[in-house]
């Protein structure tokens, strides 16, 4: 009876025998990490290219057109590196082939007396996909960390992307695509969650995160630092035990926006979560408006991080939510834009 231990790749032509088993040998595999749900990642490096490599992305729904035009191509690789992929990163046989298919479809070949070994082709269908791509050594994204390239990637597969987030696509990705730190992990994991709270959660990370930026950016100006911000908050840390206030902290961040960012983006759905009205008439109103709304974020942050009392908590409509994501994105690029010779690359 035909069994997998009899099955074997049938043999590459014989003048190419040696510069595949020379490939195979030197191609380097990265670890695999999770991206989303069964969508993984790894890197091939070959003596002449880097390739980014995906698992289980939904051919039907990525957006080539959209990657190409940012200097990003799905590529084809040899045999040598398709096989070193599947033996290093764990490829394994597709969830939708049972091995009574594989019996049925594949393995009865073993029976024919002629049978020298399957074509590689012939068998990649039946294990996990794989998508390779290359970046363009003219494109804006060339020698980007490659797990940030990975984020960016393979969000133009919308399959991975909450249905209802599609709406805010392009500005994730153009969150994605800013050179520097920007917390793209959390950017990721924003546009990638199943539930509002989880996307707003993720977002306001990215916020926290440079919790202690404006009062650093306050002091290098007031003692005429040369310093980035984020060299000298580290200091203040280390050598005088300085500890960030959190509200405070945010108060801070909202009173660096330009008022023009935020008032078109205060709808009246934000104005009903606490009652609070937002006025930006004068610099004063402005100055009190943005620290109401710095208060009424950081109360919606607090409700989700330790929910101690449910029934004083803030009800947020899914409509609200809409608002509140539409509300923290723009916040979040020109903080790490307008200040990113301050923020760590």
């Amino acid at each position: 009876m035909p069994s997998i231990k009899g099955a074997r790749l049938l043999a590459p032509p014989a003048e190419q025998m040696a510069e595949l088993r020379r490939e195979f040998i030197d191609v380097e595999i990265s670890p695999t990490e999770y991206l989303a749900h069964n969508v993984r990642f790894f890197t091939a490096k070959t003596n002449t290219q880097l390739l980014y490599c995906f698992t289980n992305l939904t051919e039907e729904q990525i957006e080539f057109d959209t990657l190409a035009q940012e200097g990003i191509v799905p590529t084809q690789p040899s045999e040598a590196v398709i096989l070193a992929a599947i033996a290093d990163a764990s490829i394994a046989r597709s969830p939708a082939t049972s091995l009574a298919q594989l019996e049925q479809e594949i393995l009865f070949q073993q029976e024919d007396t002629a049978y020298k070994g399957h074509a590689l082709s012939d068998l990649l269908p039946f294990f996990e996909s794989m998508h390779f791509f290359v970046v363009h050594d003219n494109s804006q994204h060339q020698g980007k960390e490659t797990k940030d390239l990975a984020y960016l990637i393979s969000s133009h597969d919308s399959s991975i992307i909450n249905p209802n987030l599609h709406i805010f696509l392009p500005e994730f990705r153009s969150l994605l695509s800013h050179p520097g730190r920007f917390m793209k992990q959390n950017i990721f994991w924003s546009m990638t969650a199943a539930h509002y709270k989880h996307v707003f959660l993720e977002l306001y990370r990215c916020i926290e995160n440079i919790y202690s930026f404006p009062h650093a950016f306050a002091l290098k100006n007031r003692m005429g630092l040369t310093l980035a911000s984020y060299e000298i908050a580290r200091h203040c840390a280390d050598e005088l035990g300085w500890k960030r206030k959190e509200e405070s902290s945010l108060i801070k961040i909202f009173s660096l926006l330009p008022t023009p960012t935020l008032t078109p983006l205060i709808t009246a759905n934000i104005c009903n979560l606490d009652g609070s009205e937002f006025t930006f008439t004068n610099p004063k109103e402005e100055e009190t408006s943005k620290k109401t709304l710095a208060k009424l974020i950081y109360k919606i942050r607090n409700q989700m991080v330790h929910q101690f009392e449910v029934d004083k908590e803030i009800q947020i409509t899914a409509e609200t939510w809409i608002d509140l994501i539409k509300l923290l994105i723009p916040i979040i690029d020109h903080i790490y834009t307008a200040h990113a010779a301050e923020l760590p690359n």
